[in-house]
């Protein structure tokens, strides 16, 4: 009975070490297998606040739209021997017609950060841009051989261009408002010798930029929220109700009277007691040029009415 003990013992103890070592030769051979999928699934579920946030597909869809009018237009402006009139006012009212339809929208930024300086919004206002300097410049043509009626024309499709990605952010807002301004000062130089008709058709034309007046006060919300999102995910977060009041207190004064003295100082004084909000100064100062470049406009717009 000791020996048959012993035998089942020395057996048992044998088996043990054995089963051990599979164990460990299998968990050894698993640990890498387990760690390419944690790494698999922790990439994919994790979010890096500091990534900026990429354009969702309708965000990337307006921007799509414009592809086949932009491509127009650049073959049409590479033209070394000149653009015929013919050309220029079809695809400006195809563009025009598309913006009513909606078709083609305001080029809104995904991000605090989407600068329209570069990338494919930045290539879109440009190309817009060059087509509404060729029309004005066929104005001026069209002013000189006496073709009054064609030169309104043109410069009123400038305005209606200019006006489609106007209140796409702050920039796409001034940069607007100066072209603007230069198709509202040639009609403004043409008033006296306007026919009646002409002075109603430049009336109804012109009245997009106030008919839009609304447009800047919801971009300013927008870019404002935008701000507040760009704060907290460079770790500036929680936003507090101090800085929500301060950059509205801020926005208002500015959407008031942006243009003055007044408002610059309290601007620049609202920065210098909180000179550690980044991109605070970058937001207000486009902010308020948007802001003094579009009432400026409208002023000149109103100016311009008195002699119709």
């Amino acid at each position: 009975m000791t020996l048959g003990w012993f035998h089942r013992t020395q057996t048992m103890g044998l088996q043990a070490p054995k089963a051990a070592g599979r164990l460990t030769r299998c968990a050894i051979l698993a640990c890498p297998l387990l760690f390419a999928g944690f790494v698999g699934v922790y990439s994919r579920s994790y979010n890096d606040e500091h990534i900026v946030p990429a354009g969702t597909p309708a965000q990337d869809a307006v921007v799509f739209a414009y592809i086949p009018y932009v491509a127009e237009a650049k073959r049409m402006l590479a033209n070394q021997e000149g653009v015929k009139r013919s050309k220029l006012l079809s695809l400006g009212n195809r563009w025009s017609a598309a913006v009513q339809s909606g078709q083609l929208q305001p080029l809104l930024p995904v991000s605090f950060e989407d600068n329209p300086e570069e990338g494919v919004r930045s290539h879109i206002l440009r190309v817009k841009s060059g087509l509404i300097g060729a029309i004005m410049n066929d104005a001026s043509d069209q002013r000189q051989e006496g073709n009054l009626d064609n030169a309104i024309e043109d410069a009123l499709l400038a305005i209606k261009l200019s006006e489609s990605t106007k209140y796409s952010d702050f920039n796409t807002v001034f940069a607007a408002s100066v072209e603007e301004r230069r198709a509202t000062s040639f009609l403004s130089d043409l008033t006296s010798s306007m026919s009646k008709s002409q002075r109603r058709r430049v009336r109804a034309g012109v009245a997009i930029v106030e008919h839009n007046g609304e447009e800047l006060n919801t971009l300013t919300r927008y870019s404002r929220v935008q701000y507040y999102d760009y704060l907290s995910r460079m770790s500036k977060s929680p936003v507090t109700i101090e800085d929500v009041h301060r950059t509205v207190l801020v926005t208002e004064r500015i959407t008031s009277d942006p243009a003055s003295k007044d408002t610059l100082a309290f601007v620049r004084s609202t920065l210098m007691d909180n000179p550690s909000d980044a991109g605070g100064p970058e937001f207000l100062t486009e902010l308020r040029l948007a802001w003094a470049a579009e009432n400026s406009n409208r002023a000149e717009i109103k100016k311009m009415m008195l002699k119709l």
